[in-house]
C-alpha cells in the first residue's frame, strides 16, 4: 500500500508521534476532520438508503450516526476551542464530494469501497504511532482513539461485510471497487498534507 506509506511517513503523523506538531496545525487539523466526518456521515446515509438488506440498512445507519456524533464532539474531545468559522481545504473539500457523489451515483459497492480508507488508514496509523510514539505525549488521546483493540475490530468488521459482498461480483466490479478504494486513499494523502500546510480553500 505505497500511498499509506506516504502517509505514514507524513511529517504531520512524523510530528504526531515524537510530540513536536505546532498546536496551530492539530487544531486545523481537527476542524477539517470535523467537516470530513459530517459529509462522511451524509455519505453513510446515502449508502444506507441503497443498502440490499435490512441488517446492511441498520449497520450503515449507526456509522452515519457515529460519524455524526463524532463529528459534533470533536472539539470538546480534544479540548479545543469552538471556531466562529471553519474554511475547508482543498482536499477536505473534493474528497467529501468523491464521497458523497459515489454513494449517490456509483454502484452501492464503489460506495462502500470508498469509505474503507479512511477506516482502515486511520487504525494501522494508530497502531503505528502507539508503537513508536514519544511518552509523554500531548496527542495521547488521539493516539488512543486511533488504536485501541475496539476500534481494530470496528474495521475488520467493515472489511468483513465488504468481502462478503464482493464474493459473488464480477471482475468488472472489483475493478471499479478497487479504483474507488484508490481515489479515496490519493484523498487521504491530499487530507493529511492540507491539514499540515494550512491550505484553505
Amino acid at each position: 500500500m505505497p500511498l499509506f506509506k506516504r502517509i505514514r511517513e507524513h511529517s504531520l503523523i512524523h510530528k504526531i508521534s515524537d510530540n513536536s506538531l505546532e498546536t496551530s496545525v492539530f487544531d486545523f487539523y481537527i476542524q477539517q476532520d470535523s467537516i470530513f466526518l459530517a459529509e462522511r456521515a451524509k455519505a453513510f446515509a446515502i449508502l444506507a438508503s441503497r443498502a440490499p438488506s435490512a441488517d446492511l440498512t441498520e449497520y450503515l445507519t449507526n456509522r452515519a450516526e457515529e460519524s455524526n456524533d463524532a463529528s459534533q464532539k470533536i472539539f470538546q474531545k480534544y479540548a479545543i476551542p469552538l471556531p466562529s468559522t471553519i474554511i475547508m481545504s482543498p482536499a477536505c473539500r473534493a474528497y467529501t464530494q468523491y464521497m458523497i457523489d459515489i454513494a449517490q451515483n456509483g454502484s452501492f459497492l464503489e460506495g462502500l469501497a470508498a469509505q474503507l480508507p479512511c477506516s482502515l488508514m486511520y487504525q494501522k496509523l494508530g497502531e503505528h504511532v502507539r508503537q513508536h510514539a514519544t511518552q509523554p505525549n500531548k496527542f495521547e488521546i488521539w493516539i488512543n482513539s486511533y488504536s485501541n483493540p475496539e476500534r481494530r475490530q470496528k474495521v475488520e468488521t467493515f472489511i468483513d461485510i465488504i468481502d462478503g459482498l464482493a464474493e459473488i461480483e464480477s471482475c468488472e466490479t472489483l475493478d471499479s471497487m478497487r479504483r474507488a478504494f484508490y481515489t479515496a486513499s490519493k484523498y487521504e494523502f491530499d487530507f493529511w498534507d492540507d491539514a499540515f500546510n494550512l491550505r484553505e480553500s
